[in-house]
């Protein structure tokens, strides 16, 4: 149990541990790190609501590990910041990953996650995940006429 105050390296380190152990593709090992959260993302425009149980997180991971060849995910740019007990860390990433039956795709996107450290751990509140035509320093690109 760490009681000492939380700082943006906790965040930070906390954060990439989430990013990574995503390319473990080990639901057990995914389930224990993260805790999902409310948020949304950019495979669906609909909110995400925690799920109602750990065993249920890991059952929506492992259908969602059946549909795909491989995956990878990495963080590009970091940033923290805390209140308190709160954590919050925003940036850029990139996925590459390979659905069944399609070809590999890369994903550039923009994240955001505000977290509590507690005597049990961290616990995600919010997440956002957005994948819009952005450039290389996450600015929205628009498309050219005609595309």
């Amino acid at each position: 149990m760490n009681t000492a105050p939380i700082t943006p390296a906790d965040v930070e380190e906390h954060i990439r541990a989430i990013f990574e152990v995503r390319n473990s593709l080990d639901p057990d090992r995914i389930t224990e790190l993260d805790t999902g959260g409310y948020g949304f993302g950019y495979r669906t425009r609909d909110p995400r609501p925690p799920y109602p149980s750990k065993k249920a997180y890991r059952e929506a991971l492992e259908s969602w590990l059946a549909s795909i060849v491989s995956y990878r995910i990495e963080i590009d740019e970091i940033h923290t910041a805390v209140d308190g007990d709160v954590g919050m860390a925003w940036g850029l990433y990139h996925e590459e990953f390979r659905p069944r039956g399609g070809e590999t795709e890369v994903v550039h996107g923009r994240f955001a996650e505000i977290m509590r450290r507690d005597a049990n751990g961290w616990r995600t509140l919010f997440y956002h995940r957005d994948a819009t035509p952005f450039n290389s320093r996450g600015v929205y690109a628009p498309a050219k006429d005609g595309q």
